[in-house]
């Protein structure tokens, strides 16, 4: 039913997520009725002229996975990857491995906002370089796999600006470009097909502060409405001169009145 209203919709693609537990339920079982399902799922899209973007990893892990911040879970997602990926590549041509993995270490290690909880700088540091392993390793066993699949990663990129351009401003603008928006991108550049962009937050830079924005709209999360950072965020990636799919988009609106 929801494909066939997207289909009214004119819609072309849809991106979900595969639940990693409910393939994995334990480590290193499989559960074939699960791969079945999300088959399933991708046929029905196929059958209404919809092109399925697959995302393997979207924050949440099996209870028996070990943190990010472990080695061993390099090892853990490429086998899981080398599951899902020979399963379904007949009906998969554009595969995401990961999903705002810079977001996901600073809520697990910095901000506490989900499991792992604690505030550990030395994890985060940790989780990401295992991320950034974990897609170079995975994006190589796809090739190996299915050679002629597209595979890339969901980033999310703010559209950071400056207040009146001053000297300190456009410092701080590149130290938090370099490490929000860059960094991990830096990291696994060769070893990506397309970018998948996420974007939903401007941050103006005002003296020594972030987040000093005129918020003359907000949506239900208090986010700022700003639009037109969504071209910037687009000229920014310009530079890895790789096909960009905006893969999220969006706000919190419960009337709907301002989604246009």
């Amino acid at each position: 039913e929801d494909f066939d209203i997207s289909k009214s919709l004119g819609h072309n693609v849809y991106r979900f997520s595969i639940e990693w537990s409910r393939i994995e339920p334990e480590e290193g079982k499989f559960n074939e009725e699960e791969i079945k399902h999300y088959r399933q799922m991708i046929l029905a899209l196929r059958r209404r002229g919809i092109e399925p973007f697959v995302t393997l990893w979207h924050f949440t892990n099996p209870l028996w996975l070990p943190k990010w911040s472990s080695k061993k879970v390099v090892r853990y997602f490429v086998r899981y990857t080398e599951k899902i990926v020979g399963a379904l590549k007949d009906e998969v041509k554009f595969w995401i491995t990961l999903n705002e993995s810079e977001i996901y270490s600073a809520g697990a290690h910095i901000k506490i906002l989900w499991p792992p909880i604690g505030r550990n700088f030395s994890a985060y540091f940790l989780a990401i370089n295992n991320l950034i392993k974990a897609h170079r390793e995975a994006y190589k066993r796809i090739k190996e796999i299915q050679p002629d699949s597209w595979v890339g990663v969901a980033t999310n990129n703010v559209y950071f600006d400056t207040y009146k351009n001053r000297l300190v401003e456009k410092f701080f603008k590149r130290i938090a470009d370099w490490w929000v928006n860059f960094f991990f991108l830096d990291k696994i550049i060769d070893c990506q097909d397309f970018i998948g962009l996420n974007y939903y937050f401007h941050s103006r830079i005002k003296g020594f502060k972030f987040n000093q924005n005129e918020n003359k709209e907000v949506s239900d999360l208090g986010w700022e409405i700003y639009p037109e950072g969504i071209y910037y965020a687009l000229k920014d990636l310009k530079k890895y001169q790789k096909p960009i799919y905006i893969t999220e988009n969006g706000l919190a609106d419960a009337k709907d009145s301002r989604r246009t």
